[in-house]
């Protein structure tokens, strides 16, 4: 598994499948540091990856270490099979309402009748954390959050 640059780390990190749920868990369970120049609102893990390449079974480790933090998966937003770039624009929206300290309330896709769903509401972090799942995380997590602690790691 490769992390990729963190904002406060600067660097590249490749971890093993158990490496990385211990430690990505541990930071997902961290309350953040507050910071002298601007209020953090909580944390955001991006774990993003192709198809089969243990994305889920990363984000469900780091959920059962961090028991507080919550899950936003990408694939419940996609509207369809050619609607990727849509669930990732989603997501995105929902992660800059949170960098403002607002919930969000997203559209959600019913795989099975191939329809819409219910809306989906989010609650603000509070200094929570909030991990953001599925292909397309890394494209909804590329924007300034300038308020939250984001971690985003790439799964190989």
């Amino acid at each position: 598994m490769r992390a990729l640059r963190s904002p406060a780390a600067r660097r590249t990190v490749f971890l093993t499948p158990g490496a990385a749920e211990r430690r990505l868990g541990d930071w997902a369970g961290e309350v953040p540091a507050p910071r002298r120049t601007r209020a953090c609102r909580g944390r955001v893990l991006v774990v993003d990856g192709l198809t089969g390449s243990g994305k889920s079974w990363l984000a469900r480790g780091v959920l059962r270490r961090a028991p507080r933090a919550r899950l936003l998966a990408v694939e419940e937003h996609v509207p369809g099979w050619s609607g990727l770039a849509e669930g990732a624009r989603r997501c995105g929206e929902a992660l800059t309402a949170l960098d403002h300290a607002h919930g969000a309330v997203l559209a959600t896709w019913n795989w099975e009748a191939a329809a819409p769903g219910a809306p989906c509401g989010l609650a603000p972090l509070d200094g929570g954390c909030l991990v953001l799942e599925g292909c397309g995380a890394l494209a909804a997590a590329a924007r300034p959050l300038p308020h939250v602690e984001v971690l985003r790691v790439l799964v190989t």
